[in-house]
């Protein structure tokens, strides 16, 4: 009975006026009669106690505890204005439409399930206010912060420039990128980045701000690139320069690669440049890839030179004579360098009693090429 009562005084709404104080006489009446005992009895004071408690329980829902918090809730109605949502408490919740953005104004529509976040401050308004827009935001910048450190790229946009950096928006997220971390190199050029659509992985959180990294994503690529430059050794490169030294020019290549010019290997142009110091960061440049001695050691040359061994079958049928010079005499044998860049052993089983000289020219013959290994058998003519 008494909770019946309860669930009487409870509704959303109240169709007419009456008095807590007609009820309890009516109440009374009936106790009289024997027809409610003391259990069921509900007096008006204990009555408009207890609305008062689920009013001040409400009052308490909307205003700290539920703040900036997110709930779930279903949506009810929809009208141009306003959607009435269900979040389980004695009033419903409104979201302001005009306020949403309107990518997500089609997940607002009756009988859906949503996260919602609560807007309310305490006096505000006597009604919960949420926001489907910013639930939305507010998860994707908890996922964003929870994969600092993680190496998880996400596509930024690079909206402006801002003190030290770059405002960049991730989903509508804005993150912080500092200059020094929007290129493997420094930016000769920080206005070149903007409106760009770019991978940045984020990498620390700093006064109130999620830091992201362009150039901690480049590195990742790094390791790939070098294997494609392995596999094409006659390949032209264009780069740009990002810096020089009194021995030659930094070049930037492939995205994420990182070169130098010896001055030996500048081509005539580019060495009357570099010596009238012309050279300036944003130059693009043309090269070849000369030597990788590692991933952050890359040696480039404007002067290609051929591979001495590319067609060397072609040029040389085995079995052929040919003459060559001594360049270095060992117990096991004497190495004849039989063209710029191509040398090949002669075993000293292959002669007995016999010396030879550095620098003296002898005619040998080529009994074996292995152009896998890079080697030449010879034998005396």
């Amino acid at each position: 009975m008494i909770s019946e009562l309860v669930e009487s005084t409870t509704q959303k709404k109240v169709a007419v006026e009456f008095s807590w104080e007609e009820v309890e006489k009516e109440q009374l009446k009936l106790k009289r009669k024997g027809n409610l005992s003391n259990d069921n009895y509900l007096s008006a004071g204990f009555t408009q106690e207890q609305i008062d408690l689920y009013d001040a329980s409400f009052a308490r829902l909307i205003t700290n505890p539920l703040k900036d918090t997110i709930i779930e809730g279903k949506v009810l109605t929809v009208n141009s204005e306003y959607a009435v949502v269900d979040i389980g408490c004695r009033e419903d919740a409104y979201i302001d439409l005009s306020k949403e953005h309107n990518s997500y104004l089609p997940y607002i529509v009756p009988g859906n399930k949503i996260l919602a976040k609560v807007l309310n401050t305490e006096g505000e308004k006597d009604y919960i206010n949420l926001s489907y827009t910013q639930a939305v935001y507010k998860q994707k910048q908890d996922e964003i912060f929870n994969s600092i450190g993680k190496k998880i790229a996400y596509m930024g946009t690079i909206q402006k420039l801002v003190p030290g950096g770059y405002l960049v928006l991730i989903d509508e997220v804005e993150t912080f990128m500092p200059g020094s971390l929007a290129g493997v190199n420094k930016l000769h050029d920080f206005e070149v980045m903007l409106g760009q659509v770019v991978p940045v992985m984020p990498v620390n959180f700093e006064r109130s701000n999620i830091v992201v990294s362009h150039r901690e994503y480049l590195h990742t690529l790094i390791p790939g690139k070098i294997d494609e430059l392995r596999e094409d050794t006659k390949k032209k490169y264009t780069g740009f320069v990002t810096g020089s030294t009194p021995y030659g020019i930094f070049c930037e290549f492939n995205d994420c690669l990182t070169g130098m010019i010896l001055s030996t290997d500048l081509d005539e142009d580019t060495k009357a440049k570099f010596e009238a110091r012309q050279i300036k960061p944003g130059i693009a440049l043309d090269f070849f890839v000369k030597e990788i001695i590692s991933t952050k050691k890359i040696i480039l040359t404007q002067i290609f030179k051929a591979d001495p061994w590319d067609d060397i079958e072609e040029r040389y049928k085995v079995p052929c004579t040919v003459s060559g010079k001594v360049t270095s005499i060992k117990e096991y044998g004497v190495f004849v360098e039989i063209e710029s860049g191509i040398s090949g052993l002669l075993h000293s089983s292959e002669f007995e009693n016999k010396e030879f000289k550095e620098g003296s020219v002898i005619d040998v013959k080529i009994s074996r090429l292995d152009t896998a290994t890079k080697k030449i058998y010879l034998s005396l003519k």
